[in-house]
Formats: C-alpha cells, structure tokens, sequence
C-alpha cells in the first residue's frame, strides 16, 4: 500500500474522531443513539471500505444497520436479563463444580451463559465499549442501554445466584458431616427452591465456622488429608467470598469481563 494512502486513513480516522464524541454516534441522517463502540468500529469499516476502494478490491459492503423507525446494531441481538431466564441459567448451567471455582466460576458462568444469545449461542450480546471507564453496551426491548461497571447485569443476576450458592454450600456442608449423605444439586426436588431462607443468618454462620476454622488449624498438625473441620472451613471460605464477589466487592468479576468483552 502506498504511502499517500496510509496517510490518507489517518487523516480520516483522525477527522471523524474530531466530529463524533466517544459517547455519540451519529449515521450518515443525523440520528444519534450515544454509542460508543458503533462510531469506533463504523469509522473503522469506512476507512477500511476506502482503501479497498482505492487499490480496486471488491468487497462485500456494510449490511443497513437500519430496520424500521429504530437504529441498531447489524450483530447485536437483545439481551434477556428477566428474573425468569436468568433462574433459568443459574438453576440449570451453576453448579457445585462452578462454586468451587469461587468467583472466576461466576465469570465463566456469566461469559458462557449469561451474555449469549439463546437463538446463537456463539453471539456475544454484551460488549465493553469503553473499557477505561468500564462501560458496557448491550440491546434490550427499549433500544442501547449503558451499563456502567456492569451494575445492571450483576444486580439482576444477584438473587439468583445467591439462592443457588446457598443452596449448593448447605449441601456441601451437610455432606461433609454426614457422609451417607448421597444427595447432590440437581437431584433435589424443584420444590425447595422456593424455600424461605436467611442469608443473613447463613453469613454469621458461616463467618462463626470460618474463625474457629482458622484457630483449629494453628494448632493442629498439617496432614495430607482433609478433615471435616478443614473442608467445612473451605467451603465456608468459598461461600463468604461468593457473597462480597456479587455483592459489594465486584470489582474482580468486572474487571475480567472488560478484558473478555472488550471488543
């Protein structure tokens, strides 16, 4: 590619950058919907599509990114965050290998099941658009919406996670104690669900279990196996950090997802 050309695609990349904010995006109508990703990506395929132009090159052009009255994204479907889908994922796809994971199995569970399309699984329907400021774009049935350090998806997908990592700690700890115990998740009647629970309670508990875990552990001797008390202790470590890792100390879980989702 010759050098007058080079030139050519950063003067124009750096004079769409000087016409649109990083926050607006604004088509060839004058319509704005305030995506940022969209006036990145879209000022890339048009200088893409001139330097093609100019070296003679065919190409298969930008399918329209408009359909009826609305402006949306040709590769983004809508992303479903209802209580309904969302307890269906948890219940079906969460399970006790993913909580032993602690909280890179709520990433991996988010990042495979959460933010895909149902119709097209390989389609990713959340993106980070700026990952600086940790904002991320997604489609729903009221059009773009910004989700800001990913409040929106980890508020919604709070409730649920919470019912099912108690549920599958209480297991693992009832197993631990006793051990003719042959129930695991998934085998449990879909009755219990619904079950009323305290989590607050199951905290203080657990919180209980974890410091005298750490004191027997002092003074006992190391052993290559685990005993009762030091499985409890782990599992109660695992459930203590799964509560603050979706509750107030996500800043983990979103830091991965930017660096997942950054387009």
């Amino acid at each position: 590619m010759s050098s007058h050309k080079v030139q050519k695609s950063h003067t124009t990349m750096s004079s769409s950058k000087s016409d649109l904010s990083s926050d607006e995006c604004k088509f060839p109508h004058g319509e704005s919907i305030g995506c940022a990703y969209c006036v990145r990506y879209l000022n890339h395929i048009d200088i893409l599509q001139s330097i093609l132009d100019d070296n003679g090159i065919y190409y298969q052009p930008l399918k329209p990114i408009r359909k009826g009255d609305k402006i949306i994204s040709d590769t983004m479907a809508q992303l479903d965050l209802s209580e309904e889908r969302l307890e269906s994922l948890v219940n079906e796809y969460y399970t006790q290998d993913t909580f032993q994971k602690g909280y890179k199995g709520i990433i991996d569970f988010i990042h495979t099941y959460v933010i895909r399309d149902d119709d097209t699984p390989t389609d990713i329907v959340y993106i980070c658009a700026d990952p600086s400021k940790k904002v991320f774009h997604y489609y729903d049935v009221e059009g773009l919406q910004k989700d800001i350090r990913c409040r929106a998806l980890m508020d919604a997908l709070y409730d649920p996670l919470i019912k099912k990592i108690t549920k599958i700690y209480r297991i693992l700890i009832n197993r631990i104690y006793q051990e003719d115990d042959v129930l695991i998740v998934g085998e449990s009647s879909d009755s219990d669900s619904d079950d009323e629970y305290d989590e607050d309670i199951d905290e203080v508990i657990a919180e209980e279990l974890h410091d005298s875990g750490d004191k027997r552990k002092q003074k006992e001797a190391s052993d290559n196996s685990k005993t009762a008390d030091e499985q409890v202790n782990h599992a109660v470590a695992i459930f203590l950090n799964l509560k603050k890792s979706i509750g107030k100390v996500r800043k983990p879980i979103v830091d991965e997802l930017v660096t997942l989702l950054t387009l």
